[in-house]
């Protein structure tokens, strides 16, 4: 209560202050003293009147107390609660470890040793185990039975804190000699009170050391939707002795239909003995459907059958991939579309549009573009491929998306090139000639038509075959061709532009074995003639300086394919040669003509012949 009053007693509390000297008496009655040891004055003042009664005096002293108080009981109400309260949600609550044999004989039977621990303070109510098995794992039993038909799958109920359990899968295991195979375990779980999923993974791998069997397939990776195509197995004994008893059995890809067998098999097996002589090679001749499509595998199973059981060897899968590439390739020079003229010395910018229209991804795709003149100064040739002499290859290597082109997926590809200053006499072209391929499809390619631009001064020819004209079908039989039957198609020289200070012009080819010539069908000028012996056929315009230009000589083939075109692209038209006489001389010579090049409206490979 009289905290507020002060001492100042030298020596007590606090270092003693100097009082100033003071001289008479206050008019208050205060005494001063002086004590001369000391040297210093203290005094002595009344009482305010405001402390002299307890209903005047300053508050605040049990307030602060108060305070003191209530800080203390929230500390032990906060204490008792949080070591009362339930055990909370830590995170990275299970420690997961699988164990298996480190190496065995393919064959062997392995025992998967999967343990997990609940190391946090609430209960897992949910656990399950996923399992990713290696190629070749065949499930026999576990301590617990699977929750799925496939034995990837196992529900292990509630671990409660500090919880520990083992669970155990024993299968065979079998695959090639040197092989790593590997298993996948996922453990899923929800803490309680939580509603959100968690997981831990953990991975074990099995070393092949040994085998008793060997097997080398080979057959194509990728293949065309309807093409034929052959399967081979090698298999070889190991061991030191005969194995007896041996059951083989190759499953085809789903959408493949055999067609031959060697050895014939029964049922896709063949069953007998391995002995160590020669290895056993079975050959399997398979067409694939026409709409086949997605990854698929040839599969080969070998058992031993001990006691009437078949005790499994080894099992392995070669994939393969049917496609059925579909492009648009479209071409400008220069802006243009179709051929133009140009003088000499011009440059040629070239762009290149290829547009994806399978219905899947292309992989692994080369495109190469042929530039056919004598009038291209080669040093000038400008290109992220690679160029050699009259060609440009782009692969992968050089452009990423020819790594895979998705579908409706598009690359342009640009280059450029210039013409020499001066040309010979008359006059040139620069043709130009796109092919794309599909690495691992030997037998499939798509080419562009011949784009033809005129240098100088001279005469512009061009060679088309028709499977349709003006919207409406010109072509009669089959399209695409096939094998043994007929497809007769129209073709039409054209003569479109150029100098006509000429006496004579003669077009002529030779048509290609299997090929042959059915009728004319329409003459602007001059005689179209055949030679039946040599295959010639000849276009002949006398008078051609008198003769208005474009002229045209249109005229039906006839291709029959055998047996062994079956899966090519074939030749239709051989190059033609155009010979202008008078008074300067113009020879010039055009590209040939495939069935993958017919000008068609319909959609998908018209050009590869088909059974």
């Amino acid at each position: 209560m009289f905290k507020n009053r002060r001492l100042n007693i030298d020596g007590v509390g606090r270092r003693p202050q100097s009082i100033k000297p003071q001289s008479g008496r206050s008019s208050d009655g205060a005494i001063r003293v002086r004590t001369a040891a000391q040297g210093y004055q203290a005094s002595r003042r009344p009482v305010p009147e405001e402390y002299r009664t307890f209903d005047h005096g300053r508050r605040g002293g049990w307030g602060f107390l108060v305070f003191l108080f209530i800080l203390f009981a929230a500390s032990v109400a906060g204490f008792f609660y949080w070591n009362n309260r339930p055990a909370s949600f830590q995170g990275d609550s299970v420690f997961l470890t699988a164990t298996v044999e480190e190496a065995i004989t393919s064959g062997d039977e392995v025992t998967y040793r999967v343990e997990y621990e609940n190391q946090d303070f609430v209960t897992l109510k949910t656990v399950s185990l996923d399992v990713q098995w290696p190629e070749g794992f065949y499930y026999n039993s576990a301590s617990q039975e699977p929750t799925s038909e496939t034995a990837t799958t196992w529900v292990l109920g509630p671990l409660d804190p500090g919880q520990k359990k083992e669970l155990q899968i024993k299968g065979q295991l079998v695959g090639l000699k040197d092989q790593t195979q590997k298993a996948i375990f996922r453990l899923s779980y929800r803490p309680e009170n939580i509603n959100s999923d968690f997981g831990v993974v953990h991975a074990v791998e099995t070393h092949i050391s040994d085998a008793r069997i060997n097997v080398e397939l080979s057959a194509p990776t990728k293949v065309l939707a309807g093409q034929e195509v052959v399967f081979q197995a090698v298999i070889s004994n190991l061991t030191t002795e005969k194995l007896q008893n041996i059951d083989v059995e190759i499953v085809l890809p789903k959408d493949f239909e055999a067609l031959a067998y060697d050895p014939a098999l029964t049922d896709n097996h063949f069953r007998g003995d391995l002995g160590l002589d020669a290895p056993l090679t079975i050959t399997i001749s398979a067409k694939v459907a026409p709409d086949a499509e997605g990854q698929q595998a040839w599969t080969v199973e070998i058992n031993e059958v001990l006691g009437g059981e078949p005790r499994r060897l080894l099992r392995t899968e070669l994939a393969v991939v049917p496609v059925r590439p579909e492009f648009d390739v479209e071409l400008k020079i220069n802006g243009e579309s179709n051929d133009f003229e140009v003088d000499y010395g011009e440059t040629l910018n070239y762009q290149l549009k290829i547009t994806n229209r399978s219905s899947d991804a292309i992989a692994d795709m080369k495109v190469t573009a042929l530039l056919d003149s004598d009038v291209i100064d080669r040093k000038t040739v400008q290109s992220n491929g690679r160029v050699d002499k009259d060609t440009i290859t782009w692969t992968k290597a050089d452009l990423e998306q020819l790594g895979a082109l998705q579908p409706g997926a598009e690359i342009i590809i640009p280059w450029k090139a210039t013409l020499l200053e001066q040309g010979t006499e008359g006059r040139a072209t620069v043709d130009t000639l796109v092919t794309l391929e599909v690495e691992g499809l030997p037998g499939w390619k798509k080419t562009s038509p011949v784009f033809v631009i005129s240098v100088g001064e001279g005469l512009v020819f061009n060679q088309g075959v028709y499977w349709d004209l003006g919207g409406a079908q010109v072509g009669r039989g089959n399209l695409p061709p096939v094998t043994n039957e007929r497809s007769e198609y129209l073709v039409i020289w054209s003569l479109d532009s150029g100098s006509q200070d000429y006496d004579a012009v003669n077009v002529s080819a030779f048509l290609p074995p299997k090929v042959t010539f059915l009728s004319a069908d329409e003459v602007d000028e001059g005689a179209l003639k055949y030679d039946e012996g040599t295959q010639r056929l000849e276009w002949q315009i006398n008078n051609f300086s008198s003769k208005l230009l474009p002229l045209k000589a249109a005229f039906y083939i006839k291709f029959v394919p055998t047996d062994e075109d079956e899966g090519t692209v074939m030749t239709l038209m051989n190059p033609v040669s155009i010979v202008a006489s008078g008074t300067e001389i113009f020879e010039t010579k055009t590209f040939s003509v495939n069935t993958q090049q017919v000008i068609t409206t319909r959609e998908g490979d018209v050009g590869t012949v088909i059974e």
